[in-house]
């Protein structure tokens, strides 16, 4: 099988915006395979800051023993895999020469030569992954899921040639969002307030952009993460019909979901390696203040109001 004929759901969102949560609903399904978030493999080999979705360490995983030798991880390359990340915890949120190319609707031919390279060293990962997937899996892998987020990463996959792209685009209240970086401090200010708004506004308009300039409709399938993790098997059923899975969904992916199967993710929230349920958390409403509310909406609510949120 050629590199391009590889199919990638990628996940597209902000941080804490349950991408992990559909991540591992997607890979409950037949014949798709978790990679988790596939950009973060170099960091969490270097530093194990989190264990693979199975629970091990991942360098004493024997799925990744099996995959890591047969990719590239070459830091020392112009592109690598996690090249759209300074460190562990550190992303630049405006890469301003990508956001131009992005609003233009054309890449330069400088970006497109990057691409190609960034999308080979990929195209191995990914399919050192499928293939080991296919050994281990109970199917033969049809999808593989990388919940990188990342919208730079996606625009050079994309733009590299070599991958059947589908994105599922995830956005989570901007006040949720909010107040989930603020619960990461013990004390935080207005400006703080402001800026992590600001940064939901700003991750989620170059995100729109990428996926309504460089993508057609029915490749994009935006979902709201309060209604994933309120009704989750509803949005297993919209991906099988979005994606031509083929049947119904069956009693066992109902009742299983993200505690159904072994997966062997990287990096994300710790439910991936956790036995934790899925349950909507809207802790933001009574924890956030009224003026840190009315501060975020006046920062991000044009935003929030196209994806269905109200005041």
């Amino acid at each position: 099988m050629r590199d391009k004929e590889i199919s990638v759901v990628y996940i597209l969102s902000s941080g804490r915006s349950g991408s992990t949560l559909t991540d591992l609903l997607l890979g409950s399904l037949p014949g798709f395979w978790t990679l988790g978030e596939a950009s973060m493999l170099p960091y969490e080999l270097r530093d194990e800051r989190s264990p693979c979705g199975c629970g091990n360490p991942i360098s004493q995983c024997d799925f990744w023993d099996e995959v890591v030798p047969r990719i590239s991880l070459d830091e020392d390359r112009p592109y690598p895999i996690g090249y759209f990340r300074e460190s562990y915890s550190r992303r630049i949120t405006l890469r301003w020469r990508e956001v131009t190319s992005i609003l233009s609707g054309s890449i330069t031919s400088v970006q497109a030569r990057a691409a190609r390279e960034y999308g080979a060293v990929n195209a191995k990962y990914f399919a050192a992954v499928r293939a080991q997937a296919s050994v281990e899996g109970s199917s033969t892998v049809e999808w593989l899921i990388d919940a990188s987020k990342d919208p730079y990463r996606l625009y050079w996959l994309l733009y590299s040639g070599r991958f059947n792209l589908r994105v599922v685009h995830l956005t989570k209240d901007p006040r949720a969002y909010v107040y989930s970086m603020a619960r990461g401090h013990d004390s935080y200010s207005v400006r703080d307030v402001i800026r992590w708004a600001g940064r939901w506004a700003v991750d989620n308009f170059i995100q729109s952009a990428l996926t309504k300039i460089h993508f057609g409709d029915a490749s994009v399938l935006h979902r709201r993460y309060e209604d994933i993790a309120t009704h989750p098997s509803e949005m297993l059923s919209d991906i099988k019909k979005w994606l031509d899975v083929p049947g119904q969904l069956s009693r066992d992916e109902k009742k299983g979901l993200i505690r159904g199967y072994k997966n062997h993710a990287v990096s994300g929230n710790k439910m991936r390696w956790e036995d934790t349920k899925i349950e909507l958390d809207e802790k933001w409403k009574r924890n956030l203040s009224e003026n840190e509310k009315n501060m975020v909406w006046f920062v991000a609510g044009w935003l929030a109001t196209l994806y269905g949120y109200e005041r």
